[in-house]
Formats: structure tokens, sequence, C-alpha cells
């Protein structure tokens, strides 16, 4: 299959990487900037900083989505407002210079 001596990623190696949730950009990233293996690159589950499946950032981030707040949003809320999760997961979006005529 795949061995350390690789030194660049084929489009095998990206299928694989999608095939096991690891999307492009990531597995590139992975490879080329961090030094991982092939290997390592291709079948480490992708999880997002506290984003795992069933823990509360994930609960958050489902409800900030059932409630109509854009993921990017949510996530600048959080990273750079310095807002709790909570509040920006349940804070309307308020659309500006929409809807006037």
């Amino acid at each position: 299959m795949t061995t350390d001596l690789e030194y660049e990623l084929t489009e095998e190696h990206y299928a694989i990487a999608e095939r096991n949730g690891i999307n492009r950009r990531n597995a590139y990233q992975r490879f080329y900037s961090y030094g991982w293996s092939v290997e390592r690159t291709i079948s480490t589950p992708a999880t997002g900083k506290g984003t795992k499946p069933g823990s509360k950032a994930d609960e958050f981030m489902k409800l900030a989505e059932s409630n109509g707040i854009p993921y990017k949003t949510y996530y600048s809320r959080v990273r750079y407002l310095g807002w709790s999760k909570e509040r920006a997961a349940n804070t309307p979006v308020i659309l500006k210079g929409r809807g006037k005529g």
C-alpha cells in the first residue's frame, strides 16, 4: 500500500482520505505542512477541535444550525468575539442592509 518513503500524495491517497472522512485540504496540510507520513495522513480521522460527535461543542453547533445560524458565524462569534457557545448558538443573525427599499 503506502510507505514512509513516498514524497507526494497521489490521487489514490486523496481518494482513500476522502473515504476516511478527511477532505483534500486537510490531507494536503497534514502531509506537506505538518510532515505526517502518508499512512497517518490518510487514516487518522478528522475530528476538529472540540467537535467530536456527541460532544458539547457538537451539540451547540447543531443548535446554531437549527436556529438558522451559519457555522462560520457561530465559529467567529466563539473564536474571535469570545462569546460563549450557548450565546453564539442562540443569538439570531442580524442581516444589515437587507430588506430596505
